[in-house]
């Protein structure tokens, strides 16, 4: 019975450290950073602008996004629970080691 109960603990803690807290837009798959001017001039993908000049001119840009500032302060958009998060996943590459040591060439 104890090791039961020490297992389902074990197992609430793992979910609970599956959700990020806080929910940081710079670690969401829907944030562009702003490489030149920094992180906290970054936007979100997830709220693409209305693009109003094509209806004037005929000429379709590419979308504009919203400063992720401004999404994040309207409960109206992400808000400051961060509505639309999703967790950015990055696939890291491992590369086999060369060991340079091992020199099998002739002179």
């Amino acid at each position: 019975m104890m090791v039961k109960s020490i297992l389902v603990s074990i197992f609430i803690m793992l979910c609970n450290a599956l959700h990020t807290k806080p929910k940081l837009c710079i670690n969401c798959k829907y944030f562009i950073d702003n490489n030149l001017a920094g992180p906290e001039y970054g936007k979100c993908s997830y709220y693409p602008l209305n693009n109003t000049r094509f209806l004037v001119d005929g000429k379709n840009d590419m979308f504009g996004y919203r400063y992720a500032s401004v999404t994040r302060g309207s409960n109206n958009l992400c808000g400051h629970e961060g509505k639309h998060y999703k967790k950015k996943y990055v696939k890291k590459v491992i590369l086999p080691k060369v060991d340079n040591n091992n020199d099998t060439s002739t002179i």
